[in-house]
């Protein structure tokens, strides 16, 4: 029989001056991401595939990708010495769309100042 092991967490981030509740959950090779402001939650998942071919940048390990992003999207970096959050809410055709950008420092050490 088949199961597969999810890892699920709730953390509260503090980005912009707002709070935003990420609610995740992980697998082995994907994760779901539901974020919410206290008035609207958007959701997003990921793919095996699409972590594969898409997410994971050239030279990292799609492990490696998904191990940092977890690490970014459980815990907020207060002191941003690995991690800085952006969030952008936007409004497209009467639906709101939420964006989120990680930036993950340690991918690329050598080009941070």
């Amino acid at each position: 029989r088949y199961s597969m092991s999810v890892d699920v967490h709730v953390s509260r981030f503090l980005v912009g001056g707002k709070k935003f509740y990420f609610y995740s959950s992980w697998t082995k090779n994907s994760f779901s991401l539901s974020i919410s402001d206290g008035k609207s939650m958007w959701h997003g998942e990921a793919s095996e595939d699409y972590v594969k071919n898409k997410l994971t940048p050239e030279g990292i390990d799609t492990k490696q990708y998904l191990n940092l992003t977890k690490e970014a999207l459980i815990t907020q970096d207060i002191d941003k010495r690995r991690f800085n959050y952006q969030i952008n809410q936007k409004n497209l055709c009467g639906a709101s769309k939420l964006e989120i950008l990680v930036i993950q420092l340690l991918l690329y050490p050598s080009k941070v100042s």
